[in-house]
């Protein structure tokens, strides 16, 4: 299991029915039954347990990383996302998660480093394809821009899906102001680009990303 989606309001009986107290299971699910109910220092009790029992379980990492972040405290959200992405550095979600922390701490360098890192092993991740957009047209970077939107686009999971969605309307508006944009790159389903300049010094490139 990993993330958990426990809507507020929910019956905490309800939400952990069929779980033996003591395993790891029964204390994430509390977990989150208390995080969605907004009970976050208590919920942090409930994984300091489900992590002395399962110390390598990444998961617990992330939460509690993210349990501190919606507490303010984005030193110890720092923390707890590196612990995590350092247990399973094969999870794309965990640095793209760092990724967003660093954008709130302005820190846009590593933000699009954890981004980057998030894409190498998750390629389908939609979410840092989007978060990288972001970045590149912020930076006036409209060639990548216009890449990992169209990217974001092509790996949206159906058309009502919020951060495909998100993509092609940016991509619009880009290639609208910009139409020369679109002839630099290939069919979308090939997924290359004849020009990749802000990875050119990178020493990881998302694979499918093609110089």
């Amino acid at each position: 299991f990993g993330l958990i989606e426990i809507e507020r309001g929910t019956d905490e009986q309800e939400s952990l029915a069929g779980l033996e107290k003591g395993t790891i299971e029964y204390h994430f699910h509390r977990a989150e039954f208390l995080r969605a109910n907004g009970r976050y220092q208590e919920a942090l009790g409930e994984l300091e347990i489900a992590q002395r029992i399962a110390p390598t379980y990444a998961w617990v990492d992330y939460i509690i990383g993210d349990t501190w972040e919606n507490l303010g405290r984005l030193d110890k959200a720092w923390f707890y996302y590196q612990k995590a992405t350092q247990k399973d550095p094969k999870n794309g979600w965990f640095s793209y998660a760092l990724g967003k922390l660093y954008e709130k701490l302005d820190k846009e360098d590593e933000a699009l480093m954890a981004y980057q890192k998030s894409l190498t092993v998750a390629p389908d991740n939609i979410w840092s394809s989007f978060a990288l957009g972001q970045i590149f047209e912020k930076r006036g970077d409209l060639v990548n821009a216009v890449f990992f939107y169209r990217q974001t686009n092509f790996l949206g999971w159906g058309p009502n899906t919020l951060d495909s969605k998100k993509g092609l309307e940016a991509l619009k508006r880009l290639e609208d102001k910009h139409p020369d944009l679109a002839k630099r790159f290939k069919d979308p389903s090939g997924m290359a680009i004849k020009t990749i300049s802000s990875f050119e010094n990178e020493k990881e490139i998302p694979p499918n990303i093609q110089l």
